[in-house]
């Protein structure tokens, strides 16, 4: 396996990294609750946002509370919260003695001038100071009972679910006896039922499996993947952390924390060379690093956007540093799930400065940024998991369960565009049109192909711009807009009912 040679190789280069730095406590800024209600003429700040009501039980406007109904958790995203991290290691693949050290700092610590945020710095800075994450690295390897051979072999859905269930087991078990005076207890979250569950990020010292193309294999259990039953569980490689030096880079942790709190990919992992491409490789729950998109902190409770409801004109601050946003949708149910347009003002600042140079990386101009988004729900068989329906009034949910309807996977070229009824996708201002482009990347990743999605002075969705802008349902936006200025500390742009 090539990516085991190379793992090897930079395990020197990591126990240099951990001797060098140790472990530095992130200090986290003053925990932030509620929103600015900000209201104006043409648009409001909702107080609340609303439940969506079917047989049996309405749906909670809270994202971490959507299937509580089920086995199925995931990690809260605002308040305090704690994360239990477990290295493992395995007879055939030892780990490096510095491993778990340089984890505590990557996960948990204070990163030095100029390095990558650590992960809890990184969502202190992306939540606007309303989610902290605190934790623990468990100070030495947990030996897996499972030889990294025979997990080589672990291939179906159904038996990496098994075996990272028993692992989960097994782990927590090995912990609590391990260390009594921090037991895993400590970290436990309790959800809006009031059932207590424990969530786990385990990083196993071993290569991942690679397909032909030496990309990770995600049909193997040598892969990354996760759980949400019996806890919020994500299982990764400690190689896919490792950049060119040898050092731990949080972004990959970014990634598998985003799973931890229900966030789904936002690429399209069957699509070749990311010819379908719906955020432009922007995102780090897609296939690019920076900052989360509006929608996905709309969902996680770290913004809430005005909602327009006639002419107005809007002034946004940097949305890095500020969370502002507006939601443009004739027909909004007023909750997180149904189809509307994101805009935010997007600057080179907050997270997306570590990136802005880096290729595959994060937007780095100026500019009003739109956000076409269908969060509508959709209802699965519990059993086979096979899409059904969307979620309506009426439906009962006896034998099955809800998730989003539309998914960021499956775009398929036809002709100059990608094709694809999308969950999310960013607006490409410089095209004037909604059609995806194959291979679209937006401005800021180092590339001959990138696109300018800012709009800017003088631009917008009116006149012949985005003519064919519509809503999956069919539906139109129901308004236009065009920015009239932009500067260093805002954006303004006027709208209007259509």
């Amino acid at each position: 396996m090539a990516n085991r040679f190379r793992s090897l190789l930079l395990l020197p280069l990591l126990s240099g990294c951990a001797g060098r730095i140790g472990f530095i406590p992130y200090e986290f800024a003053p925990l932030r609750e509620g929103f600015d209600l900000l209201s104006g003429e043409g648009f409001s700040t909702p107080s609340s946002l609303q439940s969506l009501v079917h047989v049996g039980e309405d749906v909670s406007p809270v994202y971490s509370d959507l299937l509580s109904g089920e086995p199925r958790f995931r990690l809260p995203s605002v308040g305090e919260q704690k994360l239990l991290v477990i290295p493992v290691d395995f007879s055939d693949s030892p780990g490096n003695p510095d491993g778990p050290l340089a984890l505590s700092q990557a996960f948990f610590g204070r990163a030095q001038e100029g390095d990558y945020p650590s992960v809890a710095a990184y969502y202190d800075a992306s939540s606007y100071s309303r989610f902290h994450l605190s934790g623990s690295v468990a100070p030495s390897y947990f030996r897996s009972p499972y030889s990294v051979s025979e997990l080589d072999l672990v291939r179906t859905a159904k038996k990496k679910k098994a075996v990272l269930q028993d692992l989960y087991e097994t782990a927590v078990t090995w912990y609590d006896a391990t260390y009594p005076d921090r037991p895993s207890a400590e970290f436990r979250s309790v959800d809006a039922k009031g059932r207590s569950f424990l969530p786990v990020y385990f990083v196993y010292d071993a290569p991942f499996t690679q397909k032909e193309d030496g990309s990770m294999d995600l049909t193997r259990m040598l892969s990354a993947t996760s759980l949400s039953d019996p806890a919020p569980i994500f299982w990764s490689p400690l190689s896919l952390c490792l950049d060119d030096k040898g050092n731990i880079n949080p972004r990959s942790l970014v990634h598998g924390v985003g799973h931890l709190l229900g966030l789904p990919d936002l690429n399209d992992p069957k699509s070749p060379s990311d010819l379908s491409s719906p955020l432009g490789n922007t995102d780090p729950m897609g296939s690019g690093f920076g900052d989360h998109n509006p929608w996905s902190k709309f969902l996680l409770g770290w913004i809430r956007p005005r909602i327009v409801t006639g002419n107005a004109t809007i002034s946004l601050h940097p949305f890095a540093d500020s969370g502002d946003a507006v939601l443009l949708g004739r027909n909004w149910n007023g909750s997180l799930y149904d189809e509307y347009l994101l805009l935010v003002y997007g600057t080179p600042g907050g997270l997306g400065h570590f990136d802005a140079r880096v290729d595959g990386g994060a937007l780095n101009g100026y500019g009003l940024l739109a956000y076409a988004v269908d969060s509508r729900l959709g209802v699965y068989s519990s059993s086979t998991g096979e899409r059904l329906s969307y979620l309506t009034p009426s439906t009962d949910l006896t034998g099955k369960t809800v998730d989003f309807y539309a998914s960021n996977a499956g775009g398929k070229q036809e002709g100059d565009v990608i094709s694809g009824e999308f969950l999310i996708q960013l607006l490409d201002a410089s095209s004037g049109s909604k059609a995806l482009v194959p291979h679209f990347v937006a401005q800021g990743k180092e590339s001959d192909e990138a696109r300018d999605v800012y709009f800017h002075p003088g631009m917008g969705m009116n006149d012949d711009a985005f003519e064919d802008f519509s809503f999956h349902s069919g539906e139109g936006l129901g308004y236009t807009f065009k920015v009239e200025s932009v500067s260093l500390t805002q954006a303004t742009f006027r709208i209007r009912p259509r």
